[in-house]
């Protein structure tokens, strides 16, 4: 039902003013938005099976609330919804399900201390060559709610005029309701850089990270860098450093190695902006490449990076875009304030029942650090009437930890690759109205031919904005899931409701 919902956003694009906030929303330091949502789902195959298909009418009804602070020493936004879920042929299958995304920061003394905190709750899948689905209202063995927690607190400063000064902490949990996807992050980092105007500076810093995973061992890796930047034009910054870091991630006994990286940052004008940037580490060299061009009526953006990562969810998919990030770049000509764009996209958003946080790919759950390649390509252009999206995405994951839990994918296969896209297609046929086309592909390959998966899914939807605050859609669903294990079609009908307070 999501993507239905996210294909048809682009249906309405063209006058987001019918799904803006009101005038109050967009200037008041604080806001409250509840709202409630009703949707019926006719699926063919509840369960997801090859044989057997049990046909189901699921009612689904939820209730959202969104809290944000734009000034003020508190600011930040959350995102929150619970949803119920109620099967007409199977009452012992109902269930709630949670949804959050919450990010903040609270200044407790001014230009001093500060405390960055976030949450997320979210439906995921556990094993990537397990069964896939794209609505968390099919009954799915290998789905589970995942929550994270984290807090940082920090002292900032400045030294005569001379330097930058910041201490921070941070603490992160991700846990899983299943036998993986639960870890304990932890560290801090002390740094120190040159204060701005000059167009030669330098950086200090020395960081502990240390990463505990409950399916999984403990890990600590320690690091000390120096380096050098460099303001060649005001357009082109170059940057430098090198350092030593020490790490028992690939072994149990700490190994010491030295570092070094090397980058510039690019942005010709407010329309263009690009960054390259390698690293050598312990795992190897990284890097981060990223590329965003904006026109009047169209976007496209580009990324790559290689990494360490520490988190128990979501492997392989933690930078892909969301339906959020998707509409936030594709609305930057319609409204250049950040501040205001971001309410026009969450009202557009939630006007047609979608979450802000809502993936267009999917991850896995894993037991120990790894190391992910992902990359990204997105493009978005609006006409008259008609609005396209394109999003393609690739990513690699290898494990860094030995793992020995026999759940873990990357204890079955030393590499798992995922490749996706998805395609929206919506025209308005009136300012109320619109009609959409969607469509998704995931593909997923491990070492064998038995690991081996494919999610396809179609969709087709008719919105309407029914009032100021109430819109509406009708939607209908196929899947096809190609898969050794698990192969299965899938068929729906969606009717939705939306209501904003």
């Amino acid at each position: 039902a999501a993507l239905a919902a996210l294909a048809g956003a682009g249906a309405q694009a063209q006058e987001p003013a019918s799904v803006a906030p009101a005038p109050e929303t967009a200037t008041r330091a604080w806001s409250i938005e509840p709202s409630a949502s009703i949707s019926e789902t006719f699926t063919d195959n509840r369960r997801l099976a090859a044989t057997g298909r049990q046909t189901e009418s699921i009612t689904q009804l939820g209730a959202q609330v969104r809290v944000a602070s734009r000034a003020g020493r508190v600011q930040g936004s959350l995102d929150y919804s619970l949803n119920g879920y109620a099967y007409a042929r199977d009452s012992g299958a109902d269930n709630l399900q949670n949804s959050l995304n919450a990010a903040g920061t609270a200044e407790l003394v001014e230009q001093h201390v500060f405390v960055d905190a976030g949450a997320t709750i979210s439906q995921q899948i556990v094993s990537a060559f397990g069964t896939q689905s794209v609505d968390p209202a099919l009954s799915n063995a290998n789905q589970s709610e995942v929550s994270t927690f984290r807090l940082s607190p920090s002292v900032r400063g400045r030294t005569a005029g001379v330097a930058r000064y910041e201490g921070r902490l941070n603490y992160s949990q991700t846990h899983s309701g299943s036998a993986l996807g639960s870890s304990a992050n932890s560290g801090g980092t002390l740094s120190a850089t040159s204060d701005g105007g000059a167009r030669l500076g330098w950086s200090l810093a020395l960081a502990r990270q240390v990463a505990d995973f409950s399916a999984g061992r403990r890990t600590t890796t320690d690091s000390a860098n120096a380096g050098l930047s460099y303001a060649a034009t005001p357009e082109l910054k170059l940057s430098a450093g090198g350092g030593s870091e020490r790490s028992d991630v690939t072994q149990v006994q700490s190994r010491g190695n030295a570092t070094w990286n090397a980058g510039a940052d690019w942005a010709p004008t407010e329309r263009t902006r690009a960054t390259a940037r390698v690293e050598h580490h312990y795992f190897g060299n990284g890097h981060t490449l990223s590329f965003e061009h904006r026109l009047p009526r169209s976007a496209i953006r580009f990324s790559s990076t290689t990494d360490a990562s520490s988190s128990a969810a979501a492997a392989g998919a933690s930078s892909f875009v969301t339906a959020y990030d998707l509409f936030f770049l594709q609305f930057a000509s319609i409204e250049p304030d950040p501040v205001r764009r971001d309410a026009l996209v969450r009202g557009f958003l939630q006007s047609i029942g979608i979450s802000p946080a809502a993936q267009i790919s999917t991850g896995f759950l894993t037991s120990g650090v790894t190391l992910r390649r992902n990359e990204q390509l997105s493009l978005s252009t609006q006409g008259v009437r008609t609005t396209l999206t394109f999003t393609l995405t690739r990513s690699r994951t290898t494990p860094l930890a030995v793992l020995t839990n026999p759940q873990d994918d990357l204890n079955q296969a030393s590499v798992v690759r995922q490749t996706g896209f998805s395609f929206n297609a919506g025209h308005r046929l009136t300012a109320q109205s619109g009609l959409n086309l969607g469509l998704t592909q995931t593909r997923t390959s491990g070492t064998t031919a038995a690991q081996s998966t494919r999610l396809r899914s179609i969709t087709a939807a008719l919105t309407s904005t029914l009032g100021p605050r109430t819109s509406g859609a009708l939607s209908l669903r196929h899947v096809e899931s190609a898969s050794a294990t698990a192969p299965y079609t899938e068929n729906a009908v969606i009717a939705s409701l939306n209501l904003r307070f």
